[in-house]
């Protein structure tokens, strides 16, 4: 018998496989997602050279684009962006990356978005908007931009 050590294995297989097997029993690629979240840019780009779709969901409905704007990771949102990340997508919820970012107070973030041409009166289910949201946190300059945008509520 082999001893066997999954430090021997290739770091790029050990990605094919995981991708392979999330597309196949349908776990909507959380190594990307999670790869945003920890604003780990090298392996989303590798994820995303191997075949990894930029706009699926993890089981909540959240894209990576969306966990990154809340993390408000800027480069990992322009790096989703220009790799096709879906402005306007929404999670389970109805959230989308703008309303995490501007509730956050992410403002870097937000202008990115909005010279994406997001959707800046989404509502989310409980009616909810970017605009909105901040406004709960008392985002002022976010709530500017917004409205400059065209934001009405």
């Amino acid at each position: 018998m082999h001893d066997f050590a999954i430090a021997d294995v290739p770091k790029g297989f050990l990605i094919l496989v995981l991708v392979s097997c999330q597309v196949a029993y349908g776990y909507q690629d959380p190594a990307l997602i999670e790869a945003a979240r920890r604003n780990d840019t090298d392996q989303v780009q590798r994820l995303l050279e191997m075949g990894s779709d930029v706009n699926l969901r993890d089981r909540d409905g959240a894209t990576a684009l969306i966990e990154a704007s809340f993390k408000g990771h800027l480069e990992m949102v322009r790096l989703l962006l220009e790799k096709g990340a879906d402005v306007n997508a929404t999670d389970s919820a109805g959230g989308t990356a703008l309303m995490e970012a501007s509730f956050l107070g992410h403002i870097e973030v937000v202008k990115l978005l909005l010279e994406h041409g997001v959707d800046v009166d989404a509502e989310d289910k409980d009616g909810a908007t970017a605009l909105t949201r901040a406004s709960a946190k008392g985002r002022t300059k976010i709530e500017n931009m917004l409205k400059a945008y065209g934001a009405r509520h």
